[in-house]
């Protein structure tokens, strides 16, 4: 298994909406793909909130082909 994770910085000011957006589109929409087993976000603690709040999106995957095949097609 392989774990896909990729890190983004959210202004304050859009914060909710992204989060929302990540939710109820984004996530669903990558684990409707059939590429992905599971994900998990979480914002990040201990990092500098001045300019906005970072989250990483970790989602699993089952082996290097699936992941080049997502890449491929994504």
């Amino acid at each position: 298994m392989l774990l896909y994770n990729f890190t983004t910085k959210i202004e304050h000011d859009a914060h909710q909406e992204w989060l929302s957006w990540m939710q109820s589109a984004y996530i669903p929409h990558l684990m409707d793909s059939g590429f992905f087993q599971s994900f998990l976000l979480s914002r990040l603690r201990g990092v500098d909130e001045s300019d906005g709040y970072t989250y990483a999106l970790q989602l699993s995957v089952a082996n290097q082909a699936t992941f080049q095949l997502y890449q491929q097609k994504h």
